[in-house]
């Protein structure tokens, strides 16, 4: 499996950047790192490497378990895979809405079925996801499946 150009410029960048934050990933750990991405890439589905990839590495490229992991994955999210950021951030704040949410409360579920079409609404609005099998894609349904189960809570506990 080939790495994209994109790719091999976005791992440049990510290694030069991580060495400018004092993480310094040793040749053995590149290497691997190398094939860690390809076989990322494979269960993707993909047939080359893309920037997106390389989002696996924040768990490979770093060697100080307490600081470490957290720049690494800023700065790879940062460069290579900057939806990725925004993904996150969209599913952490679909979960927050989701458990802070009493079906009970009319109002209140209401306005947070709101926040939740919001969100699959900047969701749906990446490029990345209307391409089948991103991560982007699998956020994007996964967030309308929880508005819809919200909706569903909602008439199921008029019931009640």
């Amino acid at each position: 499996m080939k790495y994209s150009k994109e790719a091999k410029t976005a791992l440049e960048l990510v290694i030069s950047q991580l060495r400018t934050e004092g993480i310094n990933p040793g040749d053995r750990r590149l290497r691997k790192s190398v094939g860690i991405a390809k076989a990322y890439a494979l269960v993707c589905g993909a047939d080359e490497v893309t920037p997106d990839h390389l989002e696996i590495l924040a768990d490979v490229l770093w060697d100080d378990p307490t600081e470490q992991p957290k720049v690494c994955r800023q700065v790879i999210g940062k460069i290579a895979n900057p939806s990725g950021l925004v993904v996150n951030q969209l599913l952490a704040e679909c979960q927050q809405i989701i458990r802070e949410t009493n079906v009970k409360d009319m109002q209140a579920a209401t306005v947070a079925t709101k926040k939740l079409a919001e969100i699959e609404r900047k969701a749906s609005a990446l490029p990345a996801a209307m391409t089948k099998g991103t991560k982007a894609q699998k956020a994007l349904e996964y967030i309308e499946t929880q508005r819809k189960t919200l909706k569903k809570r909602m008439i199921e506990s008029l019931d009640s």
